[in-house]
């Protein structure tokens, strides 16, 4: 319990739990931080991106890694959303909220939970960069590909816009002219109460509506629980079965379990019905519930290790 009890009012922790409680209760309060939430998205991003050199990703070196990334988000747990999400609702503002979660790119905060977790912060960080270039091309394509004259070409590109490439743009000046390493020290803050005010504004706007009707809770809810904790346990089994390392198997599954929920919410969210942002929503609160048992679990296998080698202090 004392474990749980840090892993939660952690400092990078304690402002999510916060807002998602706070979704709840004071749901009404939403419409005031409603039209930040793009602003604080676009802070989000640039911050999270602000010390990446995407010039370093077209080494020769980086194809594993990248194409593993690639595969593992795009592929095995973007497949997973669509699939699952198609087959537990027929509601179209769902499966549009599905769609945008499965082509969003990796969580940014990969990078952090990997270090925290000891597993390969260079994978981790060639992942997220890659998938975050990738999703710039995916996201326009599938979107329009898959919902055509049903959305106006205008607020797709204007959206993406906003929210993907002004803070790529935004990211790599601050990056080019070493401002970001003289804040750096307060970009953890920043970001994640960004996000959390991010949540609380998706939940409260979302409140009545999964009180009321929760018929539509439940294809999310699923969803989220099959793609973090079953994905995570399939790729940690096959991982170990194929001899692959800890600290590499750490990366993997958070590269194949962990979308940018927050930036998902938002598109879905200025693209179709409020509905649409609950699979991004519920990933979030599942993902947040996953990343705890992620942290318990390390510290399963860490006292484990100590029993089989008594000398080790």
């Amino acid at each position: 319990m004392k474990l749980l009890w840090d892993i939660l009012v952690h400092q990078d922790n304690y402002p999510l739990v916060i807002a998602i409680i706070a979704g709840f209760l004071l749901a009404p309060l939403a419409t005031y931080t409603q039209p930040f939430i793009v602003p604080f998205l676009v802070i989000t991003l640039t911050l999270s991106i602000s010390n990446v050199d995407l010039s370093k990703l077209v080494l020769k070196s980086l194809v594993k890694p990248i194409t593993m990334a690639l595969f593992l988000n795009f592929i095995v747990l973007g497949g997973a959303i669509v699939l699952f999400g198609h087959l537990f609702t027929d509601d179209y503002n769902l499966r549009a909220g599905f769609l945008v979660l499965a082509v969003a790119p990796a969580s940014l905060a990969i990078p952090l939970f990997t270090h925290k977790l000891k597993g390969n912060s260079f994978y981790s960080f060639v992942g997220i960069a890659s998938c975050f270039l990738a999703s710039i091309i995916l996201l326009p394509l599938i979107i329009k590909a898959r919902f055509g004259n049903e959305i106006d070409s205008r607020d797709l590109l204007i959206t993406l816009g906003q929210l993907i490439v002004l803070p790529l743009i935004l990211s790599q000046l601050r990056y080019l002219s070493n401002i970001w390493k003289r804040t750096e020290s307060y970009h953890r803050q920043i970001i994640n109460w960004c996000i959390a005010i991010i949540c609380f504004s998706m939940i409260g706007i979302n409140r009545d509506m999964i009180f009321t009707f929760p018929k539509y809770v439940v294809a999310p809810f699923l969803v989220a629980v099959i793609t973090t904790f079953g994905l995570g346990y399939l790729i940690l089994t096959f991982g170990k079965k194929l001899l692959i390392n800890e600290s590499s198997i750490v990366s993997m599954v958070l590269l194949g379990t962990m979308k940018k929920w927050a930036l998902a919410s938002v598109i879905a969210f200025k693209l179709f019905e409020p509905i649409a942002t609950l699979p991004a929503v519920f990933g979030i609160v599942i993902g947040f519930i996953f990343f705890i048992w992620l942290n318990i679990r390390k510290a399963w296998v860490e006292q484990y290790n100590k029993i089989q080698t008594p000398g080790l202090k």
